[in-house]
């Protein structure tokens, strides 16, 4: 089976996660995770089997709650376009929004 989780968080930090990724991958499947990026993260690495993309650098900096709900509308845009554009090519079974 092949699973897409999206998540506003950044992967390694994450230990929900990492143990739903984990367990996919432990029974088979494969699993790609859009996230965000530390400055300095590669955009793309695979940890323990899992796929993971880092779609946009976060700066945990907002100094108002407008700024922040930019931050996550523009993670949610590109995380569609990169979804979508993934799932075209090779389409998922599940995905997971968290």
């Amino acid at each position: 089976m092949r699973v897409c989780m999206v998540s506003y968080s950044f992967y390694e930090l994450d230990t929900r996660i990492i143990q739903y990724a984990s367990a996919l991958v432990g029974r088979g499947d494969s699993v790609d995770v859009l996230s965000l990026r530390r400055a300095g993260d590669p955009s793309f690495e695979v940890i323990n089997g899992v796929h993971v993309h880092r779609i946009q650098v976060r700066k945990v900096n907002e100094k108002s709650q407008l700024d922040y709900l930019f931050r996550i509308l523009r993670f949610l845009l590109v995380a569609a376009i990169v979804l979508t554009r993934k799932h075209f090519s090779k389409p998922y079974d599940v995905i997971h929004v968290h």
